[in-house]
């Protein structure tokens, strides 16, 4: 393990370092207590680029940069999807008119481990319309502590069960810079993890959604959702 003794090291390995250096420059950034390091942990993010580099094609071999070791999902902060993707924001991602995306969370469906999110506008053709995301800490901690860092796999690998189907949605995958994404363009559904920490899905009732429109819609939600979290997470 790197040894990160003063700010002054942590500066010249965020310039020379190799990437597992500044992995491990992370790591540590994030579970130590001192708030004069914190702005660090931004420099080193940006210089891995784990969120916005949606133009590389070599992904890590885990589904995200784990940034945090598996925790207690007590201990972790559960923010509402909908402080980490604005209506502004997706708005701006679907290219839909100001002000037209009505955010609502429901106040039966949060937690601890769970939260959820719609957000819907006016479509004439379908009254419906509209996208349902849900942010989940890990729900079998105690029994696996890795298991939200396989369920982008599980999907690509056995699919997903959906009533009334006789076989499971199937999975494709996607590079969203260096984050595994797993979606299903027949079954309007994206997911993604943050570590060990946080699984993330998306639930698409959009009538015409092809394969090439739903790739764009991850390629700029996605790194806009996580940015937002990892914010959140600092704070």
């Amino acid at each position: 393990m790197v040894e990160l003794s003063n700010s002054l090291m942590i500066k010249t390995l965020l310039i020379f370092g190799n990437e597992l250096e500044k992995c491990k420059i992370t790591m540590y950034l994030w579970h130590t207590k001192k708030s004069n390091m914190r702005p660090y942990l931004w420099i080193t993010l940006l210089s891995l680029s784990v969120l916005t580099n949606v133009n590389s094609q070599t992904p890590y071999n885990v589904d995200i940069f784990d940034f945090a070791k598996p925790r207690d999902p007590k201990t972790l902060p559960m923010p509402d999807p909908a402080i980490l993707l604005s209506g502004p924001e997706l708005e701006a991602i679907l290219g839909l008119p100001n002000q037209s995306v009505t955010v609502k969370s429901p106040k039966d469906a949060g937690g601890m481990q769970v939260k959820n999110t719609f957000y819907k506008w006016n479509d004439p053709t379908n009254p419906n319309t509209g996208i349902f995301i849900q942010l989940m800490t890990n729900p079998v901690f105690d029994e696996y502590e890795e298991y939200n860092s396989i369920i982008v796999s599980s999907k690509l690998l056995k699919g997903e069960a959906a009533p009334g189907l006789p076989q499971p949605i199937t999975f494709k995958e996607k590079n969203v810079g260096k984050l595994k994404v797993a979606y299903s363009v027949e079954g309007s559904r994206v997911y993604w993890n943050i570590g060990n920490n946080y699984a993330i899905s998306l639930s698409f009732n959009m009538l015409g959604l092809n394969e090439p429109q739903l790739v764009k819609i991850i390629d700029q939600l996605i790194p806009t959702f996580n940015k937002n979290l990892l914010a959140k997470l600092l704070e």
